[in-house]
């Protein structure tokens, strides 16, 4: 069972760069809850395999590809980029949920993060993932806004089947719970 979250609208998101003024925009994305939320708003898959190795390969040495969330990446890159804010993203390793991490292992999207130098972070994760960037990023001097792009509705169970290059849920079999 994991959180069930929507994502903002388009509008919404907008809005939030233009409140920060935001000019280059890093975009973050857990592969926990928020990936499978994200799978099954937009029916598409959980995770895929890189294409030279099947999904099983892929799992075994952690280079499966949380699909639903690079999916959604790659959408709001397109929207914010139609006005004119530069973006990159990052999605999670293998693993790596924003609410849980390695005192000893740094997230692997500071490799991109610290090159980068954005004026807002937008995380496609659920809140939890967010209190973890959060106490990651904001220590010494580095104050860069962390703003939550999924909202919280419940709780989400599924049934998966994987083929050779993805992971699927079994949407007849999904159960989702509301917070009343």
């Amino acid at each position: 069972m994991a959180v069930y979250s929507k994502i903002i609208l388009d509008d919404e998101i907008i809005n939030v760069v233009k409140v920060h003024n935001a000019q280059k925009v890093f975009i973050v994305c857990c592969n926990g809850c928020a990936n499978e939320s994200l799978a099954y708003a937009n029916k598409v898959p959980i995770f895929r395999s890189p294409s030279e190795m099947s999904l099983s390969e892929a799992f075994k040495c952690g280079r499966e590809v949380p699909y639903a969330s690079l999916n959604e990446a790659q959408r709001i890159k397109a929207l914010l980029e139609q006005i004119n804010v530069t973006v990159e993203f990052a999605v999670s390793r293998a693993n790596e949920i924003f609410c849980i991490r390695n005192a000893n292992e740094p997230f692997s999207i500071y490799d991109v993060l610290s090159e980068f130098d954005p004026d807002i972070i937008l995380s496609l994760s659920c809140p939890a993932g967010v209190c973890g960037l959060h106490d990651e990023l904001q220590t010494g001097n580095n104050t860069i806004p962390v703003i939550c792009l999924m909202r919280p509705l419940g709780q989400i169970s599924y049934v998966f089947t994987d083929s050779e290059m993805e992971r699927i849920m079994i949407y007849d079999d999904v159960k989702i719970c509301y917070n009343k």
